[in-house]
């Protein structure tokens, strides 16, 4: 549970970099800057502080105050499994990585997808990343290999897909 609460806030910790900060360049290098963090096994660098003038809403402050309080999850972080840590860290950037997309594609495209392909690439990026995680942590949990078949593969993707589409809706 404790492995799943912190992937959970750096996921949030995520979206609020995507959220808060109107600047595509910054935004861009905020997200890299928040996976990259998860490059070095033997700990983690600050992750990239936000201007608490960003936003007034009362909700939208409390993520960004999660953000600016990052070390305290990370040390959290720092005394999981191995394992767990390691399957965090490949959720990080899936979903950094298909953020920074996104945010390019949104910013060329005046906000709008433009194909199927990047509707599912989209979903991918929300909600097949974390549920190809939920699905590697029972892995781990049940001792075996978190390396699924493209058949399990492609099920994550469809149901994530499913899902963010009936949020869009």
């Amino acid at each position: 549970r404790r492995a799943l609460a912190v992937a959970y806030l750096y996921c949030r910790m995520l979206d609020t970099y995507e959220d808060l900060l109107p600047d595509a360049g910054k935004k861009e290098w905020a997200l890299r800057s928040f996976v990259e963090r998860f490059a070095d096994v033997d700990g983690l660098a600050p992750a990239p502080v936000l201007d608490p003038t960003l936003t007034t809403d009362p909700r939208e402050s409390t993520h960004l105050l999660l953000v600016n309080r990052a070390a305290l999850v990370d040390r959290v972080f720092a005394q999981l499994d191995p394992r767990h840590k390691q399957a965090i860290r490949r959720l990080v950037q899936r979903m950094g990585e298909g953020m920074i997309w996104s945010s390019r594609i949104f910013a060329l495209q005046n906000g709008v997808l433009r194909s199927p392909g990047q509707l599912s690439r989209y979903c991918w990026n929300v909600l097949g990343t974390p549920l190809l995680f939920a699905e590697e942590m029972q892995r781990l949990d049940q001792g075996l290999p978190v390396e699924i078949s493209s058949t399990r593969l492609r099920s994550c993707a469809l149901i994530g897909e499913v899902i963010q589409l009936a949020n869009i809706t």
